[in-house]
């Protein structure tokens, strides 16, 4: 990791001028479900629709309503992204307390290329997979995003930052689930299908020993 180049990205980062293209981060998946006590994960992407040319990132994950406990960063893969040197290690944003979304995780997840030469153009690049841990505890619906703080979210290649167009978010659904009536109905199919299979077994076997 080449730590000395974010301070320069991050002076250049309070330099806002008007955007010239619409960059967003996005995630593919909009709706997770997960139990209490488990893991899962996420994808993001940043999305970029116009001319302009992305040369770093800066964003954090949020869950509004959300303390200390309840959700936490534990992974990040950020192989094949072209952001590929990150301002904070992996170690550091999965330690805690850095790593809880309460409701905002510490550290910012910012990144640039590690060839300062490489960016982004228009198209949908691969940022990086995060895995969270749920608490046992925590149930219902919640929203996780990503935010940034103003005029900091992307930099052009003439290192002037910018507000994201628009921000990731992905519904997430904790808690044990209720099956769909289609899936009850199922259910109950097979389990009358398998009670008249035994009922049909035992008559057999008593007319055979009958016999």
């Amino acid at each position: 990791m080449k730590t000395v180049l974010f301070p320069v990205f991050s002076a250049f980062a309070l330099t806002a001028c008007c955007a010239r293209a619409d960059v967003s981060l996005v995630c593919p998946t909009t709706a997770i479900n997960v139990l209490p006590g488990e893991t899962f994960s996420v994808t993001l992407n940043l999305l970029i629709t116009g001319d302009e040319r992305v040369s770093g990132v800066d964003y954090f994950w949020r869950i509004d309503g959300a303390t200390s406990g309840m959700f936490a960063i534990i992974g990040r893969d950020f192989a094949g992204s072209v952001f590929d040197d990150p301002m904070f290690s992996n170690a550091a944003i999965t330690q805690s307390p850095a790593n809880e979304l309460a409701p905002q995780n510490g550290h910012v997840l910012g990144a640039v290329p590690e060839d300062w030469e490489t960016y982004a153009d228009t198209g949908t690049h691969f940022l990086a997979t995060y895995t969270f841990s749920v608490s046992t505890s925590v149930t219902g619906t919640f929203v996780l995003g990503t935010v940034s703080h103003p005029d900091s979210g992307w930099g052009d290649t003439d290192f002037n930052s910018h507000d994201f167009t628009g921000h990731a978010t992905v519904t997430l659904n904790v808690g044990p689930f209720i099956p769909e009536p289609v899936t009850c109905s199922l259910l109950i199919g097979i389990l009358v299908t398998g009670t008249l299979v035994c009922h049909r077994r035992q008559t057999f076997r008593a007319k055979t020993i009958a016999h």
